[in-house]
């Protein structure tokens, strides 16, 4: 056996897929190939058959591994018993090598019960020293006596603390061991087992070929028992029209058999038994790529990124194929074991000695031991549509991030506001992460309620919320930080006394000055001039008013004005000093406005000011 198997296998690709993994969780899966098959059954010349991959080690090889996904195979019970037993056996070693490995697993030649339970072990273990803290999801894929294999060692991983959960998908698991199959405790799922699909093939009818149907300690794991149509090794590949590619007591001697009476050479294939493999792989992928699962991915893409109610119609287009072929019935008058021994001969299951419209046997494990005529049509269901509806998929969760905000800015022009995120939900109730962006992505922030430091604007904050397994559509919530402090305005003139008064105009000089929290150059603006409690800008036309002021341009940062250095006439008898008021506004980008005024009186220094009075 090449040594570059036994690789660990758990490499990290960079950035994690959208899977079903949670924080602090590894995913384990672990295939258990049929009696004699390996690794190398991808390839169909590597096969017993020859005609086409084998379907555990084709998975296996399209699993994808990135963090904190890990994967191994369990070669088969007798396969590299030729390897070993070739040097001192010669030309015969390959028959009797797997006489002995395969047809006597209890003995342990070359890789027997104990051989591959270790291997699992010792794998199982080493990803569990490597994480101590985190929890073990194990899924167990099995096949043939590789099924019966996954099923004890699920038995054992019970007292592992390391493991939080097993799944189990066992393809036809078959024990074919008189010897072992009494051991009833080894087929019994214990509590850790969340889910148990069996796969059982409908029309096998090989001695000793009897399908494992295991007991159950709790009713919270949830078993499916399924059939298909063909033989046992139709489910993962073969097609020959005899559903096997060996065939009575050439089994013993290998492919050049010598006995003229027995067969010498493979059945002939049937290209449209590929249905039943394609249907048995689709299933197992989509299972193991549900959230219960973990959510695996793999390479081969079946359905073109199609949608999910495109994948049931092409799904359930299948299995109607699949269970319309008549091509089965043929495969009961041919059996795989040494002999052609069929079980029918052998059992009292079946109501009839033809293997034509006869049951097949099952070895029945839920009543706490075996029963070994148990009838597997009574104990199982046809594969249908209506478990393809049942597969645990995972439901999109939903984001909710809270209700639309206004927050007033502070003096530095920000503003803390605090998100929440607590209305978003998830319909499997698995717990959620929180990813906030806004800024085209350019901020982030996580956790359901984080509390922000936003400046002064309208912000757009989107939400997807996960659930470990899928990212949900985007919500968003509009947070608005308002500036609602006007701008700080002062103002000052020079001159601010005109004097002495002489009648004359004198030009004013305005110094004006602005501040404001959010915007650096508030709009200045000339709102008004005022004599008195007259308004340049109410009355800015022709007249006497005009008389005193000069060159004010209102509505604009006019800084530079030209007032009268006279005095006014009250009363028709009465003169008084003016005071002129000069008023500017500042107004910001958010549109608050300040005002500042600035005075200037006119005012007569001469002591002789009476004779001034009117100038």
């Amino acid at each position: 056996m090449q040594k570059y198997k036994y690789i660990y296998l758990s490499l990290a690709f960079g950035l994690l897929l959208t899977t079903g993994a949670h924080a602090g969780q590894q995913i384990v899966t672990i295939y258990f190939a049929g009696t004699s098959a390996d690794f190398q059954w991808s390839s169909p010349h590597k096969t017993t058959w020859k005609n086409h991959e084998e379907l555990l080690a084709t998975m296996f090889s399209e699993h994808r591994v990135p963090a904190p996904y890990h994967k191994w195979f369990v070669d088969g019970i007798g396969s590299g018993c030729s390897d070993l037993l070739g040097p001192v056996l010669g030309d015969i070693s390959g028959g009797l090598a797997n006489f002995f490995g395969s047809g006597f697993p209890g003995l342990n030649i070359c890789r027997g019960w104990q051989t591959n339970l270790t291997d699992a072990t010792d794998f199982l273990n080493s990803v569990i020293e490597r994480y101590p803290d985190d929890d073990i999801l194990l899924n167990l894929v099995g096949w043939s006596r590789g099924g019966a294999l996954a099923l004890w060692f699920a038995s054992q991983q019970e007292s592992n603390p390391g493991v939080s959960k097993i799944n189990i998908l066992a393809i036809d698991p078959v024990i074919g061991d008189l010897i072992e199959m009494w051991n009833a405790d080894h087929y019994t799922l214990g509590n850790k087992v969340a889910h148990y699909v069996g796969l059982y093939a409908e029309h096998e009818r090989s001695y000793m070929f009897g399908p494992t149907l295991p007991d159950k300690q709790s009713e919270e794991t949830r078993t499916w028992l399924l059939r298909l149509p063909g033989s046992h090794e139709t489910l993962v590949g073969n097609l020959q029209k005899t559903g096997h590619s060996l065939i009575t007591a050439c089994y013993l001697l290998g492919p050049d058999c010598p006995l003229p009476l027995f067969q010498t050479s493979l059945p002939a294939t049937d290209p449209e038994l590929e249905v039943v493999y394609w249907v048995t792989k689709v299933f197992a992928q989509e299972l193991l790529g549900s959230y219960q699962w973990g959510g695996v991915q793999f390479d081969w893409n079946w359905h073109e990124e199609a949608n999910l109610q495109n994948k049931r119609e092409l799904f359930a287009e299948k299995v109607d194929v699949m269970w319309t072929l008549n091509r089965y019935n043929y495969m009961r008058n041919f059996a795989f074991t040494p002999l052609g021994l069929e079980d029918f001969f052998l059992s009292g299951c079946v109501p009839e000695a033809t293997g034509q419209g006869s049951d097949r046997c099952s070895i029945d494990y839920s009543s706490g031991s075996a029963v070994p005529a148990s009838s597997l049509n009574n104990s199982s269901q046809r594969l249908s549509i209506e478990n393809w509806d049942n597969l645990p998929r995972n439901h999109l969760p939903a984001a909710n991030a809270g209700i639309d905000q206004v927050i007033v800015a502070d003096d530095q022009c920000t503003a803390e506001v605090t998100l929440d995120a607590s209305g978003s939900s998830d319909p499997d109730g698995d717990e959620l992460t929180y990813s906030w962006s806004w800024n085209n992505g350019l901020n982030t922030a996580g956790g359901a309620t984080p509390t922000l430091l936003l400046r002064q604007g309208n912000h757009t904050i989107s939400l997807v919320v996960s659930d470990g397994i899928e990212n949900s559509p985007p919500d968003t919530v509009s947070i608005i930080v308002q500036d609602r402090s006007a701008p700080a305005i002062t103002v000052d003139a020079h001159p601010d006394i005109l004097s002495p008064v002489n009648g004359n105009f004198r030009k004013i000089n305005l110094n004006i000055s602005t501040s404001d929290n959010c915007d650096t150059a508030p709009a200045v603006v000339l709102a008004d001039i005022k004599l008195g409690k007259y308004s340049f800008s109410q009355y800015n036309r022709p007249g006497w008013l005009t008389s005193y002021i000069k060159g004010a341009d209102i509505g604009t940062d006019d800084n530079s004005i030209y007032l009268r250095a006279a005095r006014y006439k009250r009363f028709w008898w009465f003169w008084t000093d003016p005071v002129y008021t000069i008023t500017y506004t500042a107004t910001d980008a958010s549109g608050n406005t300040g005002e500042a005024s600035a005075t200037v009186k006119v005012r007569n220094t001469n002591r002789f000011w009476f004779f001034y009075r009117n100038r």
